[in-house]
């Protein structure tokens, strides 16, 4: 199955579960009292149920995404543009890697919560190339050993403002920063070019990135299904063009909680992430980097 397939087949589903349990939540729906920040008004039932005077929600787990990747770097004095390098076919990294991921929420008054999260990935590998491969000066010729690197962190931090509360339904503004830091190397032997012709012998590694803080906005939901269950969405996205650099974002994410226990719940979720940015340094070398990642994650969050 295809992801936009797949991604068509969650959303039919959350459609079709909600389709059910909405009408269930609002019939057994009722004021929650002793919110964070907060006595809600009555009849103003916060989405987090019996859980809504946990102030601090902070979830750990694994995440188990897909990649796809595509990355150049030009240099000019080369006289030819870089090759567009698809990592995981041309170069061996691995499709899929696993990771923790930890995502913290803190809700500091009944409309008002910070919510932070992290998630790093490195990948390496070692390939025989089929082709040659140019990166910025650097001819990599076919049939050489590569030594390939890259790497992804995210550090977001965002706030969000909450439009409405009512019967189970929490629906919120989302702005915020997120750093994104950026890398892919190649390490072999190959040749330095310059105008198009070989100028010497190279043996090493050549590498670019980029790291950069950058403004999202979003929109968020959530729904209290029950009083221990619950479904999330966000959706951000950035868009930034500075110094040289333009970079787009579009981030989906969605979950399932469910706490059996008042402070310990168990989640699953679902995020896909977009990221294409470039950088021109002003001395003749271009950094572009295309990556795309999808995939599940399973967590514990823990409530105080």
């Amino acid at each position: 199955m295809t992801l936009p397939s797949l991604t068509r087949c969650l959303a039919v589903a959350a459609s079709l579960f909600l389709a059910v349990a909405l009408p269930v939540r609002a019939a057994e729906a009722k004021p929650a009292e002793g919110s964070a920040g907060g006595t809600q008004a009555k009849g103003a039932a916060t989405p987090y149920g019996d859980l809504s005077d946990q102030h601090f929600w902070v979830s750990l787990g694994a995440f188990l995404p897909s990649f796809n990747t595509t990355t150049r770097l030009d240099a000019e004095s080369a006289g030819v543009p870089g090759a567009t390098i698809d990592t995981e076919d041309d170069l061996g990294l691995d499709e899929r890697s696993t990771n923790y991921r930890l995502d913290f929420v803190w809700h500091i008054a009944p409309r008002h919560a910070l919510a932070a999260r992290f998630f790093e990935f490195k990948r390496d590998a070692t390939t025989l190339i089929d082709a040659d491969i140019q990166y910025g000066d650097v001819l990599f010729a076919a049939n050489t050993t590569l030594e390939a690197d890259s790497k992804i962190g995210y550090y977001g931090l965002s706030y969000h403002y909450s439009f409405t509360q009512r019967d189970g339904l929490d629906v919120y503004l989302i702005a915020g920063f997120d750093t994104l830091s950026v890398s892919a190397a190649l390490a072999g032997s190959g040749t330095i070019t310059a105008g198009g012709g070989t100028i010497g012998a190279f043996n090493g590694e050549k590498s670019g990135g980029i790291t950069i803080p950058v403004p999202v906005i979003g929109v968020g939901l959530s729904i209290e299904l029950t009083h221990r269950l619950f479904l999330h969405e966000d959706f951000e996205w950035f868009g930034l063009e500075v110094q040289g650099i333009n970079g787009r974002l579009v981030d989906n994410r969605i979950s399932l909680d469910w706490h059996p226990f008042k402070h310990i719940g168990f989640g699953l979720g679902y995020d896909r992430m977009r990221l294409k940015v470039s950088e021109t340094d002003g001395e003749g070398s271009d950094f572009d980097f295309d990556w795309e990642l999808s995939g599940g994650r399973v967590y514990v969050t823990g409530t105080f």
